[in-house]
């Protein structure tokens, strides 16, 4: 299965910062992951979001943060299904969170409980279609 991953959160060394384990995991599955890039020029990120939406079987985008709102836009919910996972409410704009589809996310994940309410409040028209709150920041991969 062709699994994208999605951040703009990126390391030193290129990969996402919170998802190696994500991605060693996936890889140890046998999953080929496409991994996204972000880059400060936008064509270069459409390019990439294209080459990733005509490939991938599941997308999991990590922080609800750019470019999700490019994914949510681009994905619908007859394509293929988008996990997004979302973080510390500090990082959140509430007005961002209001114009995204929510309704085009199959599954968003939370660590906290007190995340996901006041993430949850914010959100205006169709709920995702799944949440789950993992209560961790870390990822298990037993558990995954």
């Amino acid at each position: 299965m062709n699994v994208a991953y999605i951040s703009s959160n990126i390391g030193l060394d290129g990969t996402p910062a919170f998802g190696r384990p994500i991605i060693e995991e996936l890889d140890a599955r046998g999953h080929d992951v496409l991994l996204y890039r972000h880059t400060n020029d936008p064509a270069v990120n459409a390019y990439q979001l294209g080459q990733i939406k005509s490939q991938a079987h599941r997308v999991f985008v990590d922080w609800a943060q750019v470019p999700l709102d490019v994914v949510l836009q681009q994905w619908g919910p007859n394509d293929c299904p988008v996990i997004v996972r979302a973080h510390r409410i500090e990082m959140y704009n509430r007005e961002f969170i209001k114009t995204l589809p929510w309704g085009n996310v199959a599954c968003l994940l939370f660590i906290a409980k007190h995340v996901q309410d006041r993430f949850l409040e914010a959100i205006q028209g169709e709920p995702p279609q799944r949440v789950v709150n993992v209560g961790h920041v870390g990822v298990d991969t037993a558990f995954w």
